[in-house]
């Protein structure tokens, strides 16, 4: 009776069904939470940007995957290691993921910062 109920809460949880409002998809449920520090905005000198993860989802590592052109990163972009040097006027495309139920990736939406340096 317990593993059916412990099952029954999965399946409302991934079918959105929890009383959440908005529907929850396996990837943003198991997926871990980024930002980009400093964020996006105006800045009258480069700025050293630092990508973490503050709410990790499931299981680690937690490779966050980014660009810097603004296409959307994908599992086959550069992996965050060190501080992304922002010079120009950039935008930033990241996301983060982990190891889900069952080994499985998970991975939130693409998260997007856009930057600004002025002369």
């Amino acid at each position: 009776m317990r593993n059916l109920l412990t099952i029954a809460m999965v399946l409302i949880t991934l079918s959105g069904c929890g009383g959440g409002g908005e529907s929850t998809s396996y990837n943003e449920y198991w997926g871990p939470r980024t930002r980009a520090i400093p964020p996006g905005g105006t800045y009258t000198s480069p700025q050293n940007v630092t990508l973490e993860v503050y709410a990790s989802g499931a299981g680690g590592p937690h490779p966050i995957y980014y660009t810097t052109d603004g296409s959307d990163p994908t599992t086959a972009s550069t992996i965050f290691t060190q501080k992304i040097p922002i010079t120009k006027d950039t935008t930033l495309k990241f996301f983060g993921t982990s190891i889900g139920p069952n080994d499985g990736i998970a991975k939130e939406k693409v998260n997007t910062e856009k930057y600004v340096i002025l002369p």
